[in-house]
């Protein structure tokens, strides 16, 4: 899935069979910042859209905000 997909994904129509759940994502705490990052998204496979406990999710960000690299930071530092 290309980077631009990512935003693209309508939940309505989205088979929740295959979003990836995050509560079974790993992360490897040894790993630099960057390869956490890039580990998450491998894992995940969109990181804006994806299952909590069977709960679909899609994040959206503004414009202004942060980036996504900062956002997916964030996500990875607080596991």
């Amino acid at each position: 899935m290309e980077h631009n997909d990512y935003y693209d994904v309508d939940i309505r129509n989205v088979n929740p069979d295959e979003l990836v759940d995050i509560n079974d994502v790993k992360i490897d705490e040894t790993l630099p910042t960057k390869e956490r990052i890039e580990d998450f998204i491998r894992q995940v496979k969109n990181p804006l859209c994806y299952k909590s406990n069977g709960v679909i999710i899609k994040n959206v960000y503004s414009q202004n905000g942060p980036d996504l690299e900062e956002c997916f930071r964030q996500i990875v530092m607080s596991m």
